[in-house]
């Protein structure tokens, strides 16, 4: 099984005091059942910053077979946009494939074409775009959106920025977007896989209809993840498409079980993202590996993991632990 990584937005991993605390102020005007994973300087955004350099790094040398970047928008917390922090990260990465994934229905799909093909030609890996429909009724009030209009918008982003990236002259006459024998470049040496994420009915008929792969949702049970995989693969079948299932997963690899067990639990005391001790991988290198190759036999190709541990240091040795004792579990390397 090939195995990825995703670098969090912020590494504190507590929702309620990332939403609600200045972290600047003492510890005391924590609410009840709070904690702070990091000091304060480690939330200033040069500190942040410098933290995605060295992540990446780490995740470069564990070998590992991909790493992605996420969005979000129109938050006070420092959501570094994908596009400049996967340039940057460049910088580190060497030949390690690069992914970003944006929420489709905030970006015009000409310019959008246009910086993903000068991403791809500026890697020196291969380079993926991956696309989610956003679920925030905030985040499209902010850019004048409505809810509602997002399945269409995303719908007409990949399809747009898709012909774009193959060299086509493209028109379209869609709800949302007009393009009359527009063309871009650079183009791509390589085509960009496109792969699209989502949950449940609607968005998992999306990834077959019109994606290279289909990514789950962290949140997903594994009753859950088994029934939206089989419908994955009917759809795309049916649309001809390619099947690749992308599986993702929050994450921490400890020394032992119990050293795992002790940082994970305390995260999901806060109710971290609604996760629940079975969504989550955690434990000792034997044990991660081995949920891992179980999620390999349901039949998912990668999995995309997402450290749990605000702690820097401690998702950095988390990293370590997988290139050093899970990637060899896997095959990957040794």
């Amino acid at each position: 099984m090939q195995l990825g990584a995703s670098l969090r937005f912020v590494y504190p991993s507590d929702a309620v005091a990332i939403d609600t605390i200045d972290f600047l102020e003492d510890e005391k005007n924590l609410p009840p059942g709070g904690f702070l994973q990091a000091e304060p300087e480690d939330f200033r955004p040069r500190r942040q910053a410098a933290n995605f350099l060295e992540a990446a790094a780490a995740v470069r040398d564990a070998k590992m077979d991909l790493l992605m970047v996420g969005d979000r928008h129109a938050v006070s917390i420092n959501a570094f946009s994908p596009i400049p922090l996967i340039a940057r990260l460049m910088g580190v990465t060497g030949e390690l494939p690069l992914a970003c994934l944006f929420l489709a229905p905030f970006y015009n799909p000409i310019v959008l074409a246009e910086q993903i093909g000068t991403l791809s030609v500026l890697s020196s890996g291969p380079f993926t775009a991956a696309f989610a429909i956003g679920d925030t009724e905030a985040q499209f009030a902010a850019f004048n959106m409505a809810l509602k209009s997002r399945t269409v918008r995303t719908d007409e982003v990949i399809e747009i920025v898709r012909r774009l990236l193959a060299g086509e002259k493209v028109s379209f006459d869609g709800r949302y977007h007009r393009l009359v024998d527009v063309s871009i470049g650079p183009l791509p040496d390589t085509p960009v896989p496109i792969w699209v994420g989502g949950r449940r009915g609607g968005a998992v008929d999306r990834a077959g209809k019109l994606g290279d792969a289909w990514i789950s949702d962290t949140r997903a049970t594994d009753e859950e993840l088994a029934g939206e995989l089989a419908h994955y693969r009917r759809v795309a079948d049916e649309f001809g498409r390619p099947v690749k299932a992308v599986l993702r997963r929050n994450i921490f690899v400890g020394e032992t079980d119990a050293d795992a067990d002790n940082v994970v639990s305390r995260i999901l005391q806060s109710s971290y993202r609604g996760l629940t001790p079975e969504r989550v991988l955690s434990g000792g290198p034997d044990r991660v590996a081995e949920e891992l190759l179980r999620y390999e036999a349901m039949g998912f190709d990668l999995a995309i993991v997402r450290h749990l541990a605000g702690d820097h240091d401690l998702m950095l040795s988390s990293v370590r632990r997988i290139g050093d004792a899970v990637m060899p579990l896997l095959g990957r390397h040794g």
